[in-house]
């Protein structure tokens, strides 16, 4: 009997979780002849981080997006981006955490609406570095 409760002991204690903290950091995608696009987590209190994004576009133009470091609430291991940059459509951007890296999704708001260049996208697969 002793055994099973020590088994149960060990295996909690082992299980791998993925926790806030471990959310912070910089995370790159690749785009295309060395150039990356980058987001940057800090925390900012308990339940809050700063985010900071350069989105590239790539060859032949090189255009890009910059999102300043911006406090946004915490909600589980994802935030969302929401700013309206143009009356038409507000810039909306979600951004899952995960132990692989960040998922990031720009849901609305393209190029100049977010306030980028030409048909850049804060899109994909993110790795923390």
């Amino acid at each position: 009997m002793f055994r099973l409760f020590y088994f149960i002991f060990i295996l909690a204690f082992s299980v791998s979780t993925f926790g806030n903290s471990e959310i912070y950091g910089t995370y790159k995608k690749y785009v295309e002849d060395g150039v990356y696009s980058i987001l940057t987590v800090e925390k900012n209190g308990e339940n809050g981080v700063f985010i900071s994004m350069s989105c590239e576009r790539g060859g032949p133009t090189y255009n890009s997006g910059l999102i300043e470091k911006t406090p946004l609430k915490l909600n589980g291991n994802s935030v969302r981006y929401n700013e309206v940059y143009n009356k038409e459509e507000p810039c909306t951007i979600d951004i899952e955490f995960s132990e692989k890296g960040a998922t990031v999704n720009q849901v609305s708001g393209y190029g100049a609406y977010c306030g980028f260049g030409f048909n850049v996208m804060c899109d994909g697969e993110f790795i923390k570095q």
